[in-house]
């Protein structure tokens, strides 16, 4: 790298004369200051002394004069290789020397046909009186992995030790194009930072952001460069934003939650309409599926669904297109009896309805009372759920009967239920009895 002190020469009159880096001798004279109002000449290089010097002390006419020195910040680069590596190769610059150069900030730039060894792109410091030589004294302040073609990749950093040198590794193949550059400059870059907490350094400058004591506007980063909050260092895992939103619209785009709260501090999802209150808006109601035939059983203590007719009705009856009914008219002087058969392991019988009657004929029959039963079992057998008593008196073409409707009588899981009279009635007696259900599943 070539040596960067420059030197600005201000006489007070007018115009501007620069001196090249490395000149020497008189390069000034009397008759070109005599010639402007005004000098401002511009010296660098080694041979800046004897070019001070060589200025004549002669100002022009009425005029003012002073010497005025200052520094030029200037940027020096220079491509370092372009001699392709082998596998695993290795390039290591000549150690660079603070002292020589006064270099504060180095940027390097590398692009190869194949990648790099993993973060084989590297600048490091070390503080020693000679070129390294012993890898206990050397740091690396920046690096990155480069990947096969494409862009350059770069990497940036502030020097602070004596020396300081670019290496790079080459990975696993041989590589057939490879260029490898660096830029330093005597001053340092303000506003860098290592931005993550992966594998590599490489700083980059701080766009938009604010301490949080600082207050005032922050700016939301470049299109190039957008500030991304990820303390994973990848895009694909969850992102945890502590700090409120502000109130007000707030964009944050596609937002994938992967859990709530629970217990005393769950979130609840509510409507935004009272009860009582007009419906307007878009509040939160219940849904359901439309009703068409009996859903498959679900486990038990498992989530269903609530079902509507087409037209959004509530069903509020328990039965459907799955509901049962069994009859039974015998002959006169026959006992009448139904028995619905007992269903699967875990089906339970509901009766929801009974109609029975007990009729006289043409000819008087003797008077009789009689009972019905509802039973948890076949005929005969089981627990009575529902009985009662009916009679006739000995008139021809009397009749007693009953129904009942909107009734919900279990029965139990896999067993049989039936509707029975107790006894035949006699002579000229006619008994029926009809009983409809529903079948539900239990566990």
């Amino acid at each position: 790298m070539r040596k960067l002190a420059t030197f600005l020469l201000t006489f007070f009159g007018g115009g501007t004369i620069q001196l090249p880096p490395n000149s020497t001798g008189t390069v000034l004279d009397t008759v070109t200051l005599a010639a402007r109002d005004r000098e401002i000449i511009v010296v660098g290089g080694d041979g800046a002394a004897a070019e001070v010097g060589g200025v004549v002390n002669t100002q022009p006419a009425e005029t003012e004069y002073g010497l005025v020195t200052r520094p030029i910040q200037r940027v020096d680069g220079e491509t370092l290789s372009t001699t392709p590596l082998g596998v695993s190769g290795v390039f290591t610059q000549t150690g660079q020397d603070r002292n020589a150069d006064g270099v504060m900030f180095v940027q390097a730039a590398a692009r190869s046909d194949v990648a790099s060894a993993t973060d084989g792109f590297v600048i490091q410091e070390y503080d020693l009186a000679d070129d390294f030589v012993d890898a206990n004294f050397v740091r690396t302040v920046a690096a990155a992995s480069v990947p096969a073609g494409g862009n350059a990749t770069r990497i940036a950093a502030v020097i602070r030790a004596r020396r300081w040198r670019v290496r790079y590794t080459n990975g696993g193949t041989a590589q057939t194009s490879f260029t490898l550059a660096a830029a330093a400059q005597p001053f340092s870059e303000a506003g860098l930072a290592d931005f993550d907490s992966g594998t590599g350094t490489q700083l980059l400058p701080l766009t938009g952001i604010a301490l949080p004591a600082s207050g005032g506007a922050v700016a939301g980063g470049t299109s190039a460069a957008p500030i991304r909050i990820d303390p994973t260092g990848t895009t694909t895992q969850p992102v945890s934003v502590v700090t409120a939103l502000p109130a007000g619209a707030n964009n944050i785009g596609d937002v994938d939650v992967l859990s709530m709260p629970t217990g005393a501090s769950a979130t609840a999802v509510q409507g935004d309409v009272a009860s009582g209150a007009a419906d307007s808006g878009s509040p939160v109601k219940m849904g359901g599926r439309a009703f068409g035939a009996l859903p498959t059983a679900v486990a038990a203590d498992q989530r269903v669904n609530a079902y509507l007719d087409r037209e959004g009705r509530q069903i509020v009856r328990p039965w459907g297109a799955g509901a049962w009914s069994n009859v039974n008219f015998p002959a006169a002087n026959t006992r009448a009896s139904s028995t619905r058969a007992a269903g699967a392991a875990g089906v339970r019988h509901v009766c929801t309805g009974i109609t029975v009657a007990l009729a006289a004929g043409a000819t008087a029959p003797a008077a009789v009372q009689l009972d019905v039963r509802l039973r948890d079992g076949i005929l005969d057998t089981g627990t009575i759920l529902w009985q009662m008593a009916i009679s006739i008196p000995a008139t021809a073409g009397a009749m007693s009967g009953v129904t009942r409707s909107g009734l919900f009588i279990p029965g139990s899981a896999a067993t049989a239920m039936t509707l029975e009279f107790s006894a035949a009635g006699g002579a000229n007696t006619f008994e029926s009895v009809s009983f409809e259900g529903i079948d539900i599943t239990e566990a």
